[in-house]
């Protein structure tokens, strides 16, 4: 807010979207690193230069579906936009603005299922049985635990310390 000489408060000053962009840039460079600070910049940019207002205060949910229908004109896919507009509304949300958008108002983003991606050899050849070269084995080896010989047999080493429940 603005005060005159008297103490008395004035019509709150208008933030510009020019200034607002600069407080989140500083912000988001001593958190992030520079590449993330760049592309905030162009995002932000790209933003105030496609929606054409010059205060904070002007900027409504009309305003966001404007950009989102620019980013669908230019043929971005609905992730590309769905990313774009959250950070636009991160943006937004750090200068106190609401949530703006609805839970439905995003574009939905759907996985591409691979097609064809295998032809027969590759499944031929991994159908095939897989050897493994065998360890080494002696007729004794060392028990780990209690530090006995015992034979190598497909039994695993007794246990003596080991109390039965009843």
């Amino acid at each position: 807010m603005v005060v005159n000489g008297k103490g008395q408060s004035k019509v709150p000053s208008r933030k510009t979207i020019a200034e607002a962009i600069q407080s989140y840039l500083r912000e988001v460079h001593t958190l992030r690193r520079q590449r993330s600070m760049e592309r905030d910049k162009w995002l932000l940019d790209l933003f105030a230069s496609v929606i054409g207002k010059t205060y904070m205060n002007e900027v409504s949910r009309d305003t966001l579906f404007f950009s989102m229908a620019y980013l669908k004109n230019a043929d971005k896919s609905p992730k590309t936009i769905r990313c774009r507009l959250s950070t636009i509304e991160t943006f937004l949300k750090k200068q106190g603005f609401p949530k703006l958008l609805l839970q439905g108002d995003l574009p939905r983003v759907t996985k591409k299922l691979a097609k064809d991606c295998y032809t027969e050899a590759p499944i031929y050849r991994s159908s095939l049985p897989v050897e493994f070269p065998r360890a080494p084995t002696s007729p004794t080896t060392t028990n780990v635990r209690s530090g006995r010989n015992f034979k190598s047999t497909n039994h695993p080493p007794p246990f003596k310390n080991l109390k039965q429940r009843s």
